[in-house]
C-alpha cells in the first residue's frame, strides 16, 4: 500500500495516475485501525511506515484542496479519532 500512495509524487508528471483522496482515506483508515490492533513488532513497524507516509502525502493533498472544499482535513479526522 505504501508504494501505491507514493505515486502522488508522480502527480505533476503528465500521464501519471494519482490516487484519489478517497483512496488515501481508505488506506489511512485501514492503517490506523491496524496500528490499534497489531501486537507483532515487525508488522507494527511496516504499518506505521505506511500510515506516516500516507499522513505526509495527505497533508499536501489537503492543503491543495482546503480552500475549495472547506471542512476538516483527513489529518484532522485521524487526529480526532485518536
Amino acid at each position: 500500500m505504501r508504494i501505491i500512495i507514493l505515486s502522488i509524487k508522480q502527480h505533476s508528471r503528465q500521464g501519471r495516475i494519482c490516487p484519489s483522496k478517497e483512496a488515501y482515506e481508505r488506506i489511512g483508515n485501514l492503517s490506523f485501525t491496524q496500528l490499534a490492533s497489531l501486537r507483532h513488532r515487525g508488522a507494527f513497524t511496516t504499518v506505521a511506515l505506511t500510515f506516516s507516509t500516507c499522513c505526509q502525502l495527505v497533508k499536501h493533498l489537503d492543503q491543495a484542496k482546503a480552500g475549495a472544499e472547506g471542512g476538516t482535513t483527513l489529518l484532522e479526522q485521524w487526529y480526532a479519532v485518536s
